[in-house]
């Protein structure tokens, strides 16, 4: 019975990802505990997307392209199902993944939003071996150990936790279906996305839907995330600037939020402008890094941020960003090396 109240679809949102879903539709199938359906909405692939996965037996929708955010919400509406998972085009479920979420949830049935660990992968290499071991916003914010590797978030200590790091892999999230027809909480569609700024449909979904539910998480390895090179993930700039904005767009309409979440981002936004700061600086780009230390000063004072300003006040001019990458490549190569042979004092 516990398991037909948890019946679950898989939402597959796919663009152009021939090559990479069948893995994907195929870990699915693996399941301990398989799902009712799986779903994948082919947003206006010019490939094979929706023949790879018709052949291993997904229910496929077809659209003309129009985002993730509506491919996700059209796999809600289509779904059959009390619950939905979600499970990007590129990434893989370990065998476990349902199950373990089931048995979760039958510790908090009153909860409507869970979500587990995840490990990242890019290039062949798996470059992070738990998200939650290496996410410090992640422990801190735990409510209530429920049992052993499950975890209770009260929504407002979850919401804390998001706004300062995003440790919940959409790939990893089971909701209740009839939460989300119910209250309208849609993935946004229209959200910024730029080659410079983008923010995240994801974080923004759960600032939202936090607002009816309390959190979940299974604190084990369900799923292995894929990063590849030209990915979303890739762009350090793009993410730090979107974070920004995503402050920016919850200032703006805060009832539309979880309570607290506008001031959970507000909190959090001197760190956001000093990372991108930060990361514009790496990539050279030293008068876009000026504006945001400024602005994060400004926030509140700290002298090495002033000392920061002035490098990339130096670098920006004639020839500074030539010395300053002559600088970062001694260190790396040269500096950096030698101090390691250096004797240590005991």
């Amino acid at each position: 019975m516990a398991r037909e109240l948890f019946a679950v679809s898989v939402a597959i949102p796919a663009f152009n990802e021939a090559a990479r879903v069948g893995k994907a539709i195929e870990s699915i199938r693996r399941q301990t505990e398989p799902p009712v359906e799986i779903i994948v909405v082919d947003d206006g692939s010019t490939d094979a997307t929706a023949d790879v996965a018709a052949a291993l037996g997904a229910h496929v929708v077809r659209q003309k392209n129009a985002g993730v955010s509506a491919a996700r919400n059209r796999a809600i509406n289509e779904a059959k199902t009390p619950w939905i998972a979600f499970c990007d085009a590129d990434d893989v479920w370990f065998p476990q993944k349902l199950a373990r979420t089931r048995a979760a949830h039958e510790l908090r049935p009153e909860v409507d939003f869970l979500f587990a660990d995840h490990r990242s992968e890019y290039r062949g290499k798996i470059t992070l071996l738990s998200m939650f071991a290496t996410a410090p916003q992640y422990r801190a914010n735990v409510t209530e150990r429920v049992a052993d590797g499950v975890d209770f978030f009260e929504r407002s200590a979850l919401i804390r936790g998001l706004a300062r790091a995003n440790f919940i892999a959409p790939s990893t999230v089971v909701v209740r279906r009839e939460l989300l027809l119910e209250q309208r909480v849609y993935f946004d569609p229209d959200l910024p996305s730029s080659p410079q700024c983008h923010v995240s449909e994801d974080i923004e979904w759960y600032l939202r839907l936090l607002k009816f539910t309390d959190g979940l998480a299974v604190d084990c390895v369900l799923i292995e995330y894929h990063r590849h090179h030209g990915s979303l993930s890739d762009n350090v700039r793009r993410i730090q600037d979107g974070v920004l904005k995503l402050g920016d767009i919850v200032a703006a309409a805060p009832d539309r939020y979880a309570p607290g979440a506008a001031a959970a981002c507000a909190s959090e936004r001197r760190t956001h402008l000093r990372a991108a700061a930060i990361a514009y600086a790496r990539g050279l780009q030293f008068r876009d890094a000026r504006p945001r230390l400024r602005e994060a000063q400004g926030l509140e004072f700290r002298p090495g941020d002033e000392v920061l300003i002035a490098l990339c006040t130096a670098a920006g001019l004639p020839g500074g960003v030539w010395a300053a990458d002559a600088l970062r490549h001694a260190w790396r190569h040269a500096l950096k090396p030698a101090l390691r042979l250096l004797p240590r004092r005991r």
